[in-house]
């Protein structure tokens, strides 16, 4: 078996971005990529005035350039808890999500300078009395070093 080759040393290695979205009303990121095409992320947001915190990957489906730089078409499954509910619960009731995890398809560009431009779409799955969705998009701008 082929291990994945690790990003190029001219490649950015990290990156961080910030957006707005619906239900996500504001979000952050910081990413290590593992892979030209793999990124580990840690994730904040404020979901319809509930504070998130968790852990995501992001995978670049199709890449224009092969590498973190150029356009690239991605896929992203996040797990994110409310920090704020004590104890931590998994279920939601009412206007209080406790915990979800998203599915997204998007849309990233880098520009060589390691700006960066993403617009991610999907479904947040959540439990409340069963399980629930609805739908989220992001955009985001940020940087990359």
């Amino acid at each position: 078996m082929d291990l994945p080759e690790p990003p190029s040393a001219d490649a950015p290695h990290v990156y961080a971005t910030v957006g707005v979205g619906l239900p996500a009303l504001a979000h952050a990121e910081v990413g290590v990529w593992v892979h030209p095409r793999v990124a580990v992320e840690a994730r904040v947001s404020w979901v319809v005035f509930n504070p998130m915190v968790g852990l995501a990957v992001d995978g670049a489906v199709w890449s224009s350039t092969g590498s973190t730089r150029g356009h690239a078409v991605t896929a992203t499954v996040e797990a994110m808890l409310n920090p704020t509910l004590a104890p931590v619960r998994l279920t939601s009731g009412g206007e209080t999500l406790g915990a979800y995890a998203g599915i997204y398809g998007g849309y990233r560009w880098m520009a060589d300078s390691g700006f960066i431009v993403r617009v991610q779409g999907g479904a947040l799955l959540y439990a409340e009395g069963g399980f629930a969705g609805a739908p989220n998009v992001m955009a985001g701008v940020g940087w990359a070093l």
